[in-house]
């Protein structure tokens, strides 16, 4: 894996759309690529950088190809390009690949409904809803809680609320879903292989925020063939709630075949970025501490 590691303000999103132009230059279309982020405002911002990139490059020899795929090219979120990886492969998963999706409002406030429901009609302590959330947002890992004491009778009551979910919501998935399925195409050979020979070429931003079954997606897949790029700031890991470990970030930057450290910028002024720095050396260890380098000559420059 490629990996860039920024600071806040040194141009990570700059960084994904030359890694993007370059292949573009190599003479690969955008229809072989994938690039991911967190949201899709991110998504799509990323998308329109890229449209702009190769309407300003448009005598290339590339261009014109381009600018007919980018409009369909895939900028998505890490739980859409999962549900891209599933359709893809969902005849191999015995899936029907024409599912809908659920964002994870929607998707949880269900759950909480159908568990609701089900603890009032057996009388059960309504504040079991709280353990059947957290279950259910971590669900890929709910065979692990079975060697816990205890937790047969609640793994029983989960799987019962969860199969009343699932009738409400048909052929639904939600975020946590998509995760689950990306576990079973992950032990499906044939299926990875179609992955890869769909997106040989992946980049993901905010990689510092992903959790460790989406690291494990992303790793099996360059363990595959795909060439993964990622860029990521430990410092800004802020979805615990959603599981996100930055503990998976560290362990990519070890294990990373290529690290690029971004630490120039034209956001802060020569005193903030020496207060950042003396701030960060206190809190973060040496290989993810990237020095901010200010590019701005004047203290109030903007």
């Amino acid at each position: 894996m490629k990996l860039y590691v920024a600071s806040a303000g040194t141009g990570k999103t700059h960084a994904l759309v030359q890694e993007l132009l370059a292949l573009l230059r190599q003479g690969v279309p955008l229809r072989r690529m994938a690039a991911v982020t967190f949201t899709r405002k991110a998504a799509e911002e990323l998308r329109r950088r890229i449209q702009g990139e190769v309407a300003r490059l448009s005598s290339a020899s590339w261009a014109e190809e381009a600018q007919r795929e980018v409009y369909g090219a895939v900028f998505t979120t890490i739980h859409g390009f999962m549900a891209e990886a599933i359709r893809h492969t969902a005849p191999l998963l015995s899936l029907d690949p024409d599912f809908a999706l659920l964002d994870e409002l929607l998707a949880e406030a269900l759950f909480l409904e159908e568990a609701r429901s089900l603890l009032y009609l057996k009388g059960l302590d309504p504040a079991l809803e709280g353990s059947l959330l957290a279950l259910y947002r971590k669900r890929s890992l709910a065979g692990a809680f079975r060697a816990l004491p205890g937790a047969e009778g609640l793994l029983e009551l989960f799987q019962e609320v969860l199969s009343g979910y699932h009738r409400r919501t048909r052929e639904a998935l939600g975020p946590g879903d998509l995760e689950a399925l990306a576990l079973r195409l992950l032990e499906h050979p044939q299926a990875v292989r179609r992955v890869v020979e769909r997106f040989p070429y992946l980049l993901v931003d905010e990689y510092q925020d992903v959790n460790p079954l989406q690291g494990r997606f992303f790793r099996v897949l360059e363990e595959a063939g795909v060439q993964v790029v990622a860029v990521g700031d430990p410092k800004q890991s802020i979805y615990l709630f959603r599981n996100a470990r930055v503990e998976v970030f560290r362990q990519t930057l070890k294990e990373a075949a290529e690290v690029h450290r971004l630490a120039e910028t034209r956001r802060h002024a020569k005193a903030v970025a020496r207060f950042l720095n003396r701030f960060v050396e206190r809190l973060f260890p040496e290989p993810e501490r990237v020095p901010v380098v200010p590019l701005r000559e004047e203290e109030g420059q903007e």
